[in-house]
């Protein structure tokens, strides 16, 4: 299910589908959607370099990988 919340803050290297066609989601900004399929920039898999899944509640500034900019 597509949740019509507003973009929350994440690792700016996060990516998923929707931020290629929703004006509002950029790097650094998505939505959290359990139905999204998100990767990483720098692995370009769905896991992390840390070997965690990345997710919009996964990659957060917590995250040893998080990255600051894009």
């Amino acid at each position: 299910m597509f949740h019509e919340e507003s973009p929350q803050p994440c690792c700016p290297l996060l990516r998923c589908k929707s931020m290629y066609y929703r004006d509002d989601e950029r790097p650094g900004k998505l939505r959290d959607d359990e139905s999204m399929g998100y990767w990483c920039e720098k692995t370009s898999d769905s896991i992390g370099p840390d070997n965690i899944l990345a997710s919009h509640r996964n990659c957060q500034a917590k995250r040893g990988c998080f990255a600051d900019k894009a």
